[in-house]
């Protein structure tokens, strides 16, 4: 079975979600510079920090972008996608084009909290993270139909 097909069946069974973020033509270079279509041993993640798919989303991004004078464009991301760009994405990075790696890595990560199902901080801000996600595997929150309604 090919990576891809082992990837999608993951996908199903863990009811994969989807977050749209929406990212800056520069930081879609960035995200390309540092974002691979493989590594070696792939098939031993459970989180490959590599995802052809999410290469080609950028690729198409950036060209959608240059072709039609776009200045940004929204890319829909699951768990995986997000995992790979914190994988690879430093909070460091700059380019001279303006884009910055803490950027990236914050829009991303709201995305990730998004799909724990933490979808207003101010919720929880009197709780520490670590009991943030405890509450939020035993309780599905004020939220939860916000994303089974997504899945529908």
């Amino acid at each position: 079975m090919s990576f891809e097909a082992l990837k999608d069946e993951r996908d199903k069974a863990l009811g994969n979600f989807t977050r749209p973020v929406t990212f800056t033509l520069a930081e879609l270079w960035l995200l390309n510079d540092f974002t691979r279509h493989e590594i070696s041993q792939m098939d031993t993640w459970k989180y490959p920090p590599a995802s052809k798919s999410l290469n080609q989303e950028i690729a198409l991004a950036v060209v959608a972008c240059v072709d039609s004078k776009l200045k940004e464009y929204t890319l829909e991301l699951c768990e995986g996608d997000l995992l790979v760009i914190d994988y690879n994405v430093r909070r460091e990075l700059k380019t001279p084009e303006g884009a910055h790696g803490d950027e990236i890595l914050l829009k991303c990560w709201r995305a990730l909290r998004q799909l724990a199902g933490l979808l207003d901080s101010n919720d929880y801000s009197d709780l520490k993270y670590s009991e943030v996600i405890k509450n939020a595997n035993n309780d599905p929150g004020p939220h939860a139909n916000d994303l089974a309604d997504d899945a529908a």
